[in-house]
């Protein structure tokens, strides 16, 4: 054999049989349960509480030397009980074989199995944490950890050679008395690299996340670079975290997130600084108006950790919203504005917000939330835009409008509350083309509930036709829902509508348990006061529709121009309706329209009629007198009255009245709504039409002239008159013509 081979296979079979010689002597020399009280000392210096092994200490020598401790616990602050902070099922700690067996235990990598880690804070907001590095009573820890103990504990750490420190299978608990929030972390895994002074720490872990109150669940992994330098200062280099959660309470059904940075820490100073931050978020919910949100961050953030506050000043936000009611490819916003957060108690402030959305629209302000995010204040302010631009921008298709430059200028202010219950507009200002409205508005969030309080000082509702009202109108199917409630006020200065004009007017608007109620409806209009009630009851199969209406001093001719548009009649009108419908559009409200009510006319004119001229004329015709001149075609008088009944969309008037100085008319008719005819028959009192023109008018007592109003709606603007029969009188001629008058 080669005597140089020869050489070598001895030293190898030397070195066998050395190794082979200490497996069989270092468990004869070397005991594992001595090193109780050491590794005991060990983590007192580190943490100021007592370690607890309960288990067995054993020693494996393959495939490398390894202490293993069982059933380890970790004493917690007395104030939270006797149960421990943390306990381990398995703790193996590698150590280095040669200091082993002069009795001293050199870590060289730490492995933990097992972990049950609870955290507490209790109704005065006091954490099992506040002193977890302070000795317990009749205690001292190590010098070092009572003056910094969180820096002592880190720096002591990274001081440590070891090969890496490894965490599988662990569990962290918390419960909150204040906040009632519990909440669970599992399947908590950490890893690192080797640890050596003065050299970056490889750190990556994961684990899974539950609160119940929230029914919050997910998922975060993270990795970093941790070093350290002298006076307390670390920096964790490439941090990367990946998040996904749900939340179903809130119909989240995903929410993904990856979020980088630079942090350098001075744990001495209490700061941190976040540069190059950025991130990137995607949600997913179940909820219509929001299908899909995703929002990418950019900034840098400095933290104060002895006052809990964190400052991000220009932070950028880009934000995309997906949701059924938008066009497929979402709505983008982009924001910029100081960002700052106060930990004690958890509050957000956005200063200097800038908000750049679609359509040019540009949005100043301030946000802050409060009570640990749960309630968002703030002020924002709209700068003048293209409403029309914006709600095509939003997938909104806008009906022609008889104002082809309707909504083509608006401007909005606001100060808002947000809350997971409402969102509210304590002060609401919106200004439309020439339009501006001031008030308040709350909507419901869990429940549809609209509350709102507003004054409109002038509003042309006809520039917007058929965008809001068109010749055709039916109420909406299923509203009002029977959860729906809204409860609102509205007043106006100046509003026109359909040819009508109003002002001072006011409206309150009920609408709960499936009913919509508009009670009352006031208004000036046509130099008089009309006030109302509208009520919709939707809650019958076939909905009901009822009108409660009183109008006073009203001037006649325009309100039925605007009503019918035939202004025929003219004066002061009082009257009151009460209807009542069936159905849910216009056809079907006229078809089955019943009530009843009563009118009066004061001081007024019937235009399109003189009917004292044609009964002078008659008479002129009959007595053989010379014809008076045609004079104007209207008709005088004091009071026009009459109660009306409305019966399957027919208005009957039973009793129709007029008195004037020379006139007296009496009759009846009906108005056929929904086939748009008119059928009146009247009979004119001739004594009353000759009065001061013979001189005995009395003589005529009981003769008539008949007149007749009848035909189709549009077409039934003039009267047809009928005879006198003079031959029921014996009347001389020759007295007649005796007559000055004549």
């Amino acid at each position: 054999m080669n005597p140089r081979l020869k050489k070598r296979l001895q030293w190898v079979v030397g070195l066998c049989a050395v190794a082979l010689l200490a497996l069989i002597v270092t468990p004869m020399l070397v005991h594992p349960n001595q090193y109780r009280t050491p590794i005991a000392s060990l983590v007192k210096g580190l943490t100021g509480r007592t370690l607890t092994i309960r288990g067995e200490v054993s020693l494996s020598l393959f495939p490398s030397v390894e202490l293993i401790l069982r059933e380890v616990s970790l004493a917690d602050d007395p104030a939270f009980g006797e149960e421990p902070l943390a306990r381990v099922a398995t703790l193996v700690v590698g150590v280095q074989f040669v200091p082993l067996l002069s009795g001293r235990l050199a870590v060289d990598r730490a492995e933990m199995r097992g972990l049950h880690l609870k955290l507490l804070r209790d109704e005065k907001g006091r954490s099992n944490l506040d002193a977890w590095m302070m000795p317990v009573e009749g205690e001292k820890p190590p010098t070092e950890a009572s003056s910094a103990p969180a820096e002592a504990l880190l720096s002591r750490l990274l001081a440590l050679s070891v090969a890496g420190v490894e965490l599988s299978g662990a569990t962290v608990t918390w419960r909150d008395a204040v906040h009632a929030q519990d909440g669970r972390l599992d399947q908590l895994d950490l890893k690192t690299g080797p640890i050596h002074p003065g050299r970056p720490v490889a750190v990556t872990a994961g684990f899974r996340f539950l609160e119940a109150k929230s029914g919050l669940t997910g998922r975060a992994d993270t990795r970093f670079q941790l070093r350290s330098a002298s006076g307390g200062r670390f920096w964790a280099d490439g941090l990367e975290v990946n998040a996904s959660a749900a939340l179903a309470s809130q119909k989240i059904k995903d929410f993904k997130a990856r979020f980088t940075s630079e942090v350098a820490l001075d744990w001495r100073a209490q700061r941190a600084e976040w540069s190059r931050m950025e991130l990137a978020a995607n949600l997913w919910t179940e909820v219509e108006w929001l299908r899909e949100w995703q929002l990418g961050y950019q900034g840098k953030m400095e933290m104060d950790l002895a006052k809990g506050r964190w400052v991000a000043p220009g932070s950028l936000f880009k934000v995309l919203l997906k949701a059924d009611s938008l066009p497929p490819a979402g709505v983008q916003a982009r924001v910029v504005s100081d960002l700052i957060v106060e930990s004690g108690p958890l509050a957000v402030t956005l200063d200097r917000v800038e908000i750049e959305g679609p359509a040019g629209l540009r949005i100043k302000g301030e946000m802050r939330s409060r009570e640990r995010l749960s309630r968002i204040e703030g002020t924002l302010q709209a700068e003048r835009f293209d409403f029309r631009a914006l709600l095509i921008a939003l997938g909104r298709t806008i009906p022609s409008t008889t104002d082809i430059k309707v909504c083509s200028g608006a401007e909005a202010e606001v100060d808002f509350t947000l809350t997971s219950r409402e969102l509210t507009l304590s002060r609401l200002s919106l200004g439309m083309d020439a339009s501006h409205l001031t008030g308040s508005l709350a909507v419901g969030l869990r429940q549809p509930e609209v509350r709102f309080d507003w004054e409109v000082d002038d509003l042309d509702l006809d520039r917007f036709r058929p965008l809001v009202l068109g010749q055709e109108w039916s109420w909406p199917g299923g509203w009002p829902a029977p959860e729906r409630v809204i409860d609102g006020r509205v007043r106006f200065g100046q509003m026109s509508l359909a040819g009508g004009h109003w002002s001072d007017g006011a409206l309150v608007i009920d609408v709960a348990g499936g009913v919509a109620r508009l009670d009352p409806v006031i208004a000036s209009a046509h130099g008089g006061r009309m006030a109302g009630r509208v009520v919709w009851d939707n809650r019958e199969a076939e909905p009901v529709l009822q009108v409660s209406h009183v109008v006073e001093g009203v001037r006649a001719a325009s309100w039925f121009q605007e009503l019918g548009g035939w202004g025929g009649v003219d004066g002061a009108l009082d009257g009151v309706v009460h209807l009542e419908a069936r159905g849910r559009d216009r056809e079907a409200w006229l078809r089955t329209l019943r009530g009843q009510g009563q009118f009066l006319v004061r001081d007024g004119v019937v235009s399109g009629v003189d009917v004292v001229g044609r009964i002078r004329q008659a008479h002129a015709q009959f007595t053989r007198a010379r014809v008076p001149a045609q004079g104007v075609e209207e008709t005088r008088f004091v009071t026009l009255g009459s109660m009306l009944m409305v019966q399957e969309g027919v208005v009957s008037h039973g009793e129709l009245e007029l008195r004037g100085p020379n006139v007296r008319i009496s009759g009846s008719g009906q108005v056929d709504l929904p086939k748009r005819r008119i059928d009146y028959a009247l009979q004119a009192d001739v004594a009353s039409g000759l009065q001061g023109a013979v001189a005995d008018s009395e003589r005529y007592t009981g003769l008539t002239l008949p007149i007749q109003w009848r035909g189709a709606w549009e077409a039934a603007k003039k009267f047809e008159y009928g005879a006198v029969d003079f031959s029921r009188l014996s009347v001389p001629a020759a007295e007649e013509k005796a007559n000055p008058n004549h």
